[in-house]
């Protein structure tokens, strides 16, 4: 892991520690969360030599975990902090200078911070209770370690919107099935890949196992 990478992990390690340092004896919840990520199937561009094209390189789905504390200070609002380490996996159709093309394949890592503001559908101390969410978030996009790619990682921002449900298994432990469409930036600096301005679709499944305090 780069220096760059770490300080991007421990910063917002560090900032869910304090925010829930802060709480204790209160309504809040730490929940460890597990996720399918159905990427985007926007083009990147391209790192090929020749004939290369917008669509050479794109993602396919992946996989994910991550951590999300919340604090449910209100009877029908809360709000959140959370970390998810995604693993989409980066697909390249590369033509060199000369022979035949190339097929790249790897899972990327990509660091993703974020907070949320939850509008709850039901009071506290249901059973079930249904959700709105919505926030902004920080991705940190490490290089694929491709042999023609050479730039940088990329970092980016966006927002997000999803609906939810968390459902009480018993007295400090509930169960939270989720929705969410991450919406940013397109990643890394690929040739033909001017567009990175245009707006990049995760859409996230996710199952998390939240204790409340």
């Amino acid at each position: 892991m780069s220096l760059g990478s770490l300080r991007f992990v421990c910063l917002h390690a560090g900032a869910l520690l304090v925010f829930a340092a802060t709480g204790f004896g209160q309504d809040w919840e730490i929940a460890p969360t597990f996720s399918f990520e159905r990427m985007s199937r926007k083009g990147l561009g391209t790192v090929s030599a020749r004939n290369g094209t917008e669509s050479d390189i794109k993602f396919t789905d992946g996989y994910g975990a991550g951590l999300r504390i919340t604090k449910n200070h209100w009877n029908y609002y809360g709000m959140e902090l959370g970390y998810t380490l995604n693993r989409p996996r980066l697909n390249g159709f590369i033509t060199p200078e000369e022979g035949d093309p190339i097929r790249r394949q790897e899972r990327v890592i990509v660091h993703q911070a974020y907070f949320s503001m939850i509008g709850y559908m039901m009071p506290k101390l249901e059973r079930w209770r249904p959700y709105l969410i919505g926030g902004g978030q920080g991705f940190l996009y490490k290089k694929p370690k491709w042999p023609e790619y050479d730039d940088k990682s990329t970092k980016n921002f966006g927002g997000h919107v999803g609906i939810g449900v968390k459902l009480k298994l018993m007295n400090h432990a509930n169960l939270r099935l989720e929705v969410r469409d991450w919406i940013g930036g397109k990643p890394y600096k690929f040739v033909l890949g001017e567009d990175t301005g245009s707006r990049l679709h995760q859409l996230e499944a996710s199952l998390g196992f939240g204790i409340t305090f």
